[in-house]
């Protein structure tokens, strides 16, 4: 009896032990995870290779939870467009409601959407009869480019879901505290879906390259400039943005694009994967208002009058959500691609001039915003005030936090080394 309760002694402070180191273990987890959120500077650096790298890349191949019957790829265009019109909410998302004011009164915040009577006509509204046309308006990209762009997706493997962002010298540790976030949201969000993750060199520097390999858990991949026009080769044009999403939407059956400053905050990304595949594509509103946002030049090329926009809220392109059918294809990224060539389009002479943006007056034409500005022409025309069905709720999935970096958070002089 003795020993028995000796050994039962004995157990038992084993197990107070376990269970102390246990605590300890946990506490010491949480605080390395919470430092980085908490931009507590330390002198220690962050693994951002992740820390359940096989639970994280798991790959099922089938997965039927974001399969949706809205389209055909053997439907006409014009049969796809009006199921994208016709069709409900397919999860509890909630929509984002359109509101404007009913005139561009005095006293009205400068930025906010407002119908302005002292313009004559109206939006030059794409349907189902006119939707061909209206592809085949658009600037022909000369066949040399296009072939290049399938270049990009040569010996790519189709994926179900694929996040792609770029980078450059100059966003560099921008993109690390976005890889840190890919890999502590997204990679467990995605754990059973087939999911495929790119980064796009820029510029990188060849030191910021190897350790980008060495971090990301993605594909590297080069931007191949060399390939197309030198008017394209300026970064601030944005034009690389929908080329890259040309590149690789027909490889994957859900493409999510995401700039650097993009902070994922969802760990339940199904129910927006599965809104992407039912509305084709998924954006986000801005608290602007639209028609100030353009170049005269771009407004020419689409042969509207940026009054015309006045009332419509501006979607953002930092993160957008692509479902991979022909209408999206054909009706919406290809005369993206087209803005992106064309020289008067997204990034005419002169336009870098209209960085700035004045919100504090109304004022049409006042700045541009590139392949933001012609993206969302593009929405509204198609959709109008059904982009409430295509609009996902600023937060709910995703922030933007524009000039967030790794350096101020930890000490990265020995970056290279980790």
């Amino acid at each position: 009896m003795k020993l028995f309760k000796g050994t039962v002694k004995i157990k038992t402070n084993y197990l107070l032990v376990f269970a102390v180191c246990m605590i300890i273990w946990q506490v010491l987890h949480l605080l390395s995870c919470s430092r980085f959120r908490s931009a507590i500077s330390s002198n220690v650096l962050i693994d951002l290779r992740g820390s359940d790298r096989k639970s994280a890349l798991k790959f099922i191949k089938d997965n039927t939870d974001i399969v949706d019957d809205t389209t055909n790829e053997g439907d006409s265009l014009e049969t796809m467009f009006t199921k994208r019109l016709t069709k409900e909410r397919q999860t509890d998302i909630p929509e984002v409601k359109v509101t404007r004011a009913s005139s561009c009164r005095d006293g009205l915040n400068p930025e906010y959407p407002c119908i302005d009577t002292n313009c004559t006509g109206q939006v030059k509204s794409v349907n189902h009869t006119n939707l061909r046309e209206f592809i085949d308006s658009q600037y022909r990209v000369p066949e040399a480019y296009l072939d290049a762009i399938g270049n990009m997706r040569k010996r790519t493997r189709h994926h179900k879901v694929v996040l792609v962002s770029a980078t450059s010298d100059n966003h560099f540790m921008e993109s690390l505290v976005f890889l840190k976030n890919v890999q502590e949201v997204m990679f467990p969000a995605m754990a059973n879906i087939d999911f495929h993750f790119v980064m796009y060199d820029l510029g990188m520097t060849s030191e910021q390259r190897v350790n980008m390999e060495n971090l990301c858990q993605c594909e590297v991949r080069d931007f191949p400039f060399e390939s197309f026009p030198k008017r394209l080769q300026r970064l601030k044009c944005y034009t690389w943005k929908p080329i890259i999403i040309s590149a690789n939407l027909p490889v994957s059956d859900i493409l999510l694009w995401a700039d650097a400053s993009t902070r994922f905050t969802n760990i339940n990304m199904l129910p927006l994967l599965k809104q992407i595949k039912a509305s084709g594509v998924m954006v986000s509103k801005i608290i602007r208002a639209l028609g100030q946002h353009f170049s005269p030049k771009m407004m020419e090329y689409y042969g509207e009058r940026s009054c015309h926009f006045s009332p419509y809220w501006e979607f953002e392109a930092n993160f957008i959500g692509l479902a991979n059918d022909r209408f999206v294809r054909e009706a919406i990224i290809a005369p993206w691609v087209s803005c992106a060539f064309a020289p008067d389009c997204m990034c005419p002479d002169g336009s870098h001039k209209m960085l700035k943006c004045n919100v504090k007056v109304r004022e049409y034409n006042k700045c541009h915003r590139f392949d933001q500005s012609s993206l969302n022409i593009i929405l509204i025309k198609l959709f109008q005030d059904n982009m409430q069905k295509m609009t996902m709720p600023k937060s709910l999935f995703h922030e933007i936090k524009r000039g967030d970096r790794l350096d101020k958070y930890v000490d990265v002089k020995h970056l290279r080394h980790i």
